[in-house]
């Protein structure tokens, strides 16, 4: 019900933390949410204010949902090389089967950028 209130009002909602519904669907593992979503329109590669996407949440969690959730990010063109703001894009954050899936789609994670203008 509360996500029916949502798409009928606004599928670009956030949070304090600039989270969207996508990513708060992502992160816990509600697949249909997630696809409901994404059907109503939700920008599938808006950033919070830690600079991550619903991929970089999908692909920290560890349940079946949360691979099922990449495939269908990755099927509406999320960008897998985002990085957030400590530099790592979602495969650098995934685990497992995400992991796996996420290798096949960037044979390997773009090379670290420096943070802040300052080579490390």
């Amino acid at each position: 019900d509360a996500l029916r209130a949502l798409l009928a009002t606004s599928v670009d909602w956030s949070n304090v933390s600039c989270r969207t519904a996508l990513h708060a669907a992502a992160r816990r593992g509600h697949t249909s949410c997630v696809s409901a979503l994404l059907a109503a329109g939700a920008p599938v590669n808006e950033t919070d204010c830690a600079g991550e996407t619903a991929l970089h949440a999908a692909a920290s969690g560890r349940r079946t949902a949360h691979t099922n959730i990449t495939r269908i990010l990755l099927s509406a063109s999320a960008d897998s090389s985002i990085r957030n703001h400590r530099g790592k894009c979602a495969l650098q954050l995934a685990r497992g089967a995400v992991r796996s899936l996420l290798t096949e789609h960037v044979p390997s994670p773009p090379p670290p950028q420096p943070l802040y203008g300052f080579i490390e």
